[in-house]
């Protein structure tokens, strides 16, 4: 399952293990970013960049993001920046790595990701307090804790360890490059994540701060300085939430540092540690649609593939203040934009599956059947961003038609 995607736990599961939950119905008010030319600036509306792509989510499903970017270049769209959240940093790292979408493809479908890939995902396990057994932990695990932080609304929940997958600190160097540094002809690349305004030792403790997040970007130099400090679009669209007006832009690390980051989804992942601080999921932000717009005068974007389960929500409310199904809804109201349409798309993921009340990894063990799921991957976010970009700015986004190839 994935809060950055679409998960795996039915909404029966769901009701059944935390059936205490009061729904509750939340309103929030239109955001408003002021639009401000860039002196100097070459592009038609003078912000920093013409041409914007956000791959958001995804899950682990990074043949997807390729398949995106590589659909967008071909269709005419060449992007000027690319910003991905979640699942769909990992696909940007490596389209940022190689640049060209035929070697990128290579190493995403070969034997050597494959085994970087079954290392990283795995589910964590436990000691079976009855029968002794060593278990995968699964939905039971995590309708324990989401229900003991609905149950505290008002403490920090421990959603630093004891979460269902094992993903190591460090990502093994598993690219040519890892810099986001790029050629100026060249796709900037952003990732996004949420910096932790509390640490392990503050578990349990009183939310006695209205900040407790700040959504980061993680980039070059240069477009750093364009995302530093704007206005933080989830704090703007949902006021209540625990999230920092303005946002950070950090440079010098690693585009697999800011990935790992960018994963650690809230109650499922533990949170990337860099330095003293401690980051989570780009799910705060899942479609940075301001931000995009803040710096680029055209923006074309992936949209979601379906609804929330109940556990997911909850994770991202008990994590981030809000409610990532009410974010979906606000999708229809942004205009300019082209829509990528991903209904489907979790047909391919890779995340994990539920196998009675455990969690298992869906990560084929067999390497002809990844190499052939990644290649469905691909083809699948391909084809659907050549639609979306060949096909008039103002069509639904699940008009869909065959692509040449």
């Amino acid at each position: 399952m994935s809060i950055c995607s679409r998960g795996i736990f039915s909404a029966d599961k769901a009701l059944a293990l935390v059936f205490f939950l009061l729904p509750s119905t939340l309103v929030y008010p239109e955001s408003a970013f002021a639009q401000t030319k860039n002196q100097g600036s070459k592009t038609s509306c003078g912000k920093p960049f013409e041409r914007a792509l956000v791959v958001s989510g995804g899950g682990i499903a990074p043949g997807l993001a390729l398949g995106v970017i590589a659909g967008a270049k071909d269709a005419g769209y060449k992007p000027d920046v690319i910003m991905t959240t979640c699942g769909a940093s990992i696909g940007g790292a490596i389209n940022n790595s190689y640049q060209d979408p035929k070697k990128a493809k290579e190493y995403l479908t070969s034997r050597e990701f494959h085994r970087h890939l079954l290392s990283l995902a795995k589910v964590s396990k436990k000691k079976d307090a009855f029968t002794g057994e060593i278990r995968n932990l699964g939905a039971e695990e995590l309708g324990a804790k989401l229900g003991m932080a609905q149950l505290n609304k008002g403490k920090i929940p421990n959603i630093f360890t004891g979460n269902l997958l094992d993903v190591p600190q460090t990502l093994p160097r598993m690219l040519p490059r890892q810099d986001f540094a790029r050629s100026p002809n060249e796709p900037k690349l952003v990732i996004v994540a949420a910096r932790a305004n509390f640490q392990p030792k503050d578990v349990g403790g009183s939310k006695n701060s209205n900040v407790l997040y700040e959504q980061t970007f993680f980039t070059d130099p240069k477009t750093a300085k364009h995302l530093h400090e704007i206005p933080a679009s989830m704090k703007q669209n949902f006021p209540d939430s625990p999230i920092h007006a303005t946002t950070v832009a950090k440079t010098g690390l690693s585009t697999l540092q800011a990935a790992r980051a960018s994963i650690a989804d809230p109650f499922l992942i533990d949170p990337a540690k860099i330095g003293e601080d401690y980051y989570f999921a780009g799910a705060m932000d899942l479609f940075p649609i301001e931000s995009a717009q803040t710096i680029a005068c055209n923006v074309a974007i992936t949209k979601p593939s379906g609804e929330y389960t109940m556990l997911e929500d909850m994770a991202v409310t008990n994590g981030f203040g809000f409610s990532q199904s009410e974010r979906i809804k606000q999708l229809d109201r942004y205009k300019g934009l082209r829509w990528i349409d991903m209904k489907g798309a979790s047909e391919f993921a890779m995340d994990p599956d539920t196998d009675g009340m455990d969690l298992v990894s869906r990560v084929p063990t067999d390497y002809e059947q990844f190499k052939a799921l990644v290649e469905k991957q691909y083809d699948f976010g391909y084809d659907r961003t050549r639609n979306a970009m060949e096909g008039s700015p103002t069509a639904p986004a699940n008009q869909r038609r065959p692509v040449a190839r």
